[in-house]
């Protein structure tokens, strides 16, 4: 019998996955890889220790040997994911191969070799010396034998269970490769955005650091690429992972303002992003779509809008995870017009085009380079209808109550006690009640609980506030000053404390003196065959921070519906029709002034 030790994110899932193997007798869930002694789970999975969450594996080496052992563990990982595991992220979930001599290390290293010539990808496994192994508390034991079915159910949300040879990305189904090669050409945009879909780019806000996480560069250095074989000059993916790639104005056109385009490469953390299986609809039929094998259901009944796609091509999930068309369709349809464009020797203006980490957990513009970018305008194109274009945002602010109760044995608290959590109830039941997100909707600005916590002692309320109008939006936040000043008033002056940061200003407020921006899009909708129309958003985008950091830049939509999560979509033909909205933008500012 032989001893080896391998951490593969969640101990359940990996331990599940390898049991059974020929030759395997035994694996046991534990953790390896820190100094402390004696983990424990809780602190294991917190971060607070050096460890992972690992595997002992015993087993027979005349059925198995070490190199076909490691072969079954890197078929149930993603190798490539630096940041933890599927939908377990964080250093205890990454992966690692624990050699006890000389023979494992160089096995482990040859091993890699071979998946990174394969796939000209970077394998983020670490090959660490074998330092010690602690055994999990009993409820961690065999918990795959235990609780089967909560152990499916973990398979299924995390993401794992369709992880297909523990290459992220894996291969396009037939049916998806049948489709493409029977479009042709024209069907460039959505080839890359089948490609894109596979690269894991999920953000992590839980950390300040630019990228959030470090696998979005997986995606940056892909579109980097692509922007040079495409003929981009001073083509860069900077430390912070923004992408930047210039395309100089053809000659005679070297006067016309130079225009850019955005979209993020990140996909939301708010549900699974990884081993992503789209499917192709064709003819949709305006009836329910099953995903999967997930038991979900994309139905009108809940997307209303499913209605007008009747006939038209569909990209689906399959229901355990999110499609990533926000924003991944934004890149493939930006990097197609324009390899469409300087194929075509259509002439025009400078071009622009930048990717962006982390516009999903609001930091997009954190780390962007205006200067550098040089474009006098932009666009961002991000997810939504495609005969829509919108210039219109919310402000937006954060505010904060902090309650300092006085607390005293109940028994004697006649006019003494002031129990913060009752008046932090108080506060909320002060603010107008039909003024929140399920009230209001268009223009209608709202107050949004989102965290409330307490005891008698003290209590936090924490909210966002939003209006897209100006002076409402001044009105909500006087509102909240105005309870406060009450409150402290009743109660004593420092029972509530208000804090009120502002986030994000309309961006209508710079659109309005550049609205041929507005004209432009509009009318390159229209020429395109779409019914085009502006619509407000209820939220705010990367474009409404760079139109106040200098660069005016409304949003186009890419055909993409119900993101960040299962039942996330895109409409085909409205990708098409983006592709061509931005080669009509670039043209009319190819001429723009003259």
């Amino acid at each position: 019998m032989r001893t080896s030790y391998f951490a593969g994110g969640c101990f359940w899932c990996i331990c599940g996955a390898i049991d059974g193997t020929p030759g395997v007798i035994s694996v046991v869930s534990g953790y390896s890889g820190g100094d402390e002694a004696d983990p424990v789970y809780e602190d294991v999975k917190a971060q607070k220790t050096g460890h992972r969450e690992s595997i002992k594996v015993v087993y027979d080496e005349s059925v198995i040997s070490y190199g076909q052992l490691l072969d079954v563990f890197f078929d149930n990982i993603d190798p490539f994911d630096a940041e933890g595991q599927f939908i377990d992220r964080g250093r205890s979930y990454t992966t690692a191969v624990f050699f006890a001599n000389e023979e494992e290390r160089e096995a482990a290293e040859r091993k890699i070799a071979g998946i990174e010539a394969e796939t000209g990808k970077k394998v983020r496994v670490a090959v660490e010396p074998f330092k010690s192994f602690y055994e999990a508390e009993e409820r961690h034991i065999d918990f795959h034998k235990k609780n089967p079915e909560l152990y499916e159910r973990e398979l299924e949300e995390s993401g794992r269970k369709k992880n297909s040879g523990g290459l992220r990305g894996g291969t396009e189904t037939p049916e998806i490769v049948k489709f493409t090669e029977k479009k042709g050409k024209t069907m460039d945009a959505v080839k890359r955005f089948l490609e894109y879909v596979k690269i894991a780019t999920q953000s992590d806000g839980s950390n300040d650091r630019t990228p959030s996480s470090e696998i979005q560069r997986d995606l940056g250095t892909k579109l980097a690429d692509e922007l040079i074989r495409i003929g981009a000059e001073n083509v860069v993916c900077d430390e912070f992972c923004y992408v930047y790639g210039f395309f100089p104005a053809t000659p005679g056109f070297e006067n016309a303002p130079a225009l850019g385009f955005i979209s993020h490469m990140d996909t939301a953390p708010d549900f699974n992003g990884f081993n992503v299986n789209p499917r192709i609809v064709e003819n949709y039929d305006g009836g329910d779509i099953k995903l999967g094998d997930s038991g979900r259901v994309l139905s009108p009944k809940n997307f209303p809008h499913l209605e007008s796609k009747k006939g038209k091509t569909l990209i689906v999930t399959d229901g355990t995870s999110l499609l990533g068309g926000d924003d991944k369709a934004g890149a493939a349809e930006i990097l197609t017009a324009v390899d469409e464009l300087i194929k075509s020797g259509s002439p025009h203006g400078k071009i622009c085009v930048a990717f962006t980490p982390d516009e999903e957990i609001g930091r997009g513009a954190d780390k962007f380079d205006v200067e550098r970018f040089g474009a006098k305008y932009a666009y961002t194109v991000d997810g939504g209808d495609v005969t829509e274009m919108e210039y219109e945002t919310f402000n937006a602010a954060a505010a904060v109550f902090e309650v300092h109760g006085f607390n005293v044995h109940p028994g004697a608290a006649k006019d003494t006690m002031i129990n913060a959590s009752l008046v932090a109830m108080e506060i909320d039941s002060m603010l107008p009640p039909k003024e929140t997100p399920r009230d209001t909707t268009g223009y209608e600005g709202f107050f949004h609980l989102c965290s409330m916590e307490g005891n008698v002692e003290k209590a936090r309320l924490e909210y966002i506030v939003r209006d897209h109008s100006d002076e409402k939006f001044e009105l909500r936040k006087a509102l909240l000053k105005v309870i406060e000043a009450k409150i402290n008033q009743k109660y004593g002056e420092g029972t509530a404390v208000l804090t009120v940061r502002d986030q994000y200003r309309n961006m209508e407020q710079v659109i309005r003196g550049e609205f041929h921006l507005v004209e432009n899009a509009l009318a390159a909708m229209r020429e395109t065959g779409l019914e085009a129309k502006t619509q407000p958003v209820r939220g705010g985008t990367d474009g409404s921070r760079l139109s106040f950091m200098g660069l005016p830049c409304p949003n186009l939509g890419t055909g993409v519906y119900a993101m960040h999560g299962p039942y996330e979509h895109a409409v085909v033909e409205e990708m098409l029709a983006s592709v061509e909205v931005i080669k009509k933008l670039i043209g009319k500012y190819s001429v723009f002034g003259k």
